[in-house]
């Protein structure tokens, strides 16, 4: 099952975080083998929050060229082009984490994002099958933009986690736009704040979404520390059974609460795709 996050505003939401963090999450919650991969170019990218970046991993990434080449999203996307098949080369083209729960698709930060793009565009659909067949959840960090790759990940992905902001400006945007997207579609409000006007209970109000379709993560401090430095796994696993009275409670309750939406969401959408 294919899940796309995307905010129709870059560096707001928090949507890279957050994807990171659900699914993690997911996988801890239901054992499940899961896939992680963005379609784009970002300085806080999945593979900051997850490893911590190149220049602290440079023993283990120090031959970039010979990695980056031949492994991660580049050298997966060079042989989907030789129709190679996913099972054989699943093991040389990922990091992983969590007891081999979790596969993250790192890529090249050398190579250019336009011809990126057009290497990705070519394979994105062959590709989205093979990791759907190997896998139990695809994760995608969707770029906010109307790149092909997006769109085809959007149309493919059967659910879409709109990551939203509390900026009257940006909500305004999207659900004046985005309609399209609706059937599918659960909102996760990143670094959420109760205190604002745009609280969950407005939103729902002002925007007509249905309660069960909207969850938020408020920000947490240690959380923002963790990926910032690459320990988000750790992170979650220290966290997961924290007690109410922990300063972490409130930030993993939500954050778990997410997590089961987009599980039970998946598991209608699997019921559906069966009958």
């Amino acid at each position: 099952m294919k899940v796309a996050f995307w905010s129709n505003c870059s560096g707001r939401a928090g949507t890279t975080s957050n994807m990171a963090c659900i699914s993690i999450l997911c996988a801890m919650l239901e054992r499940k083998k899961s896939v992680l991969f963005e379609n784009h170019c970002s300085l806080h990218g999945l593979e900051q929050i997850l490893i911590g970046g190149r220049e602290k991993n440079a023993n283990i990434l120090r031959e970039s060229f010979s990695f980056y080449d031949q492994r991660g999203l580049d050298g997966l996307i060079r042989r989907v082009h030789s129709n190679y098949t996913y099972k054989e080369i699943m093991e040389d083209v990922s990091i992983k984490f969590l007891d081999d729960l979790i596969y993250y698709l790192p890529k090249s930060a050398d190579m250019n994002q336009e011809y990126f793009e057009y290497e990705l565009n070519q394979v994105i659909k062959p590709l989205l099958v093979l990791l759907n067949q190997t896998f139990d959840l695809v994760f995608v960090d969707t770029a906010p933009n109307h790149s092909l790759s997006s769109k085809l990940i959007l149309e493919e992905a059967e659910l879409v986690v709109v990551n939203l902001c509390q900026n009257k400006a940006v909500l305004d945007h999207f659900f004046s736009n985005y309609h399209f997207l609706m059937e599918k579609t659960i909102f996760l409000v990143g670094n959420y704040q109760e205190q604002s006007k745009f609280n969950l209970a407005n939103l729902c109000r002002r925007y007509q979404i249905p309660k069960e379709a909207i969850e938020a993560i408020p920000y947490n401090v240690e959380f923002g520390d963790a990926v910032s430095s690459g320990n988000a796994v750790e992170f979650l696993m220290r966290n997961m059974n924290c007690k109410r009275q922990d300063e972490n409670y409130l930030f993993m309750n939500q954050a778990t609460k997410t997590a089961q939406l987009v599980l039970e969401h998946l598991k209608k959408e699997e019921v559906s795709f069966v009958s």
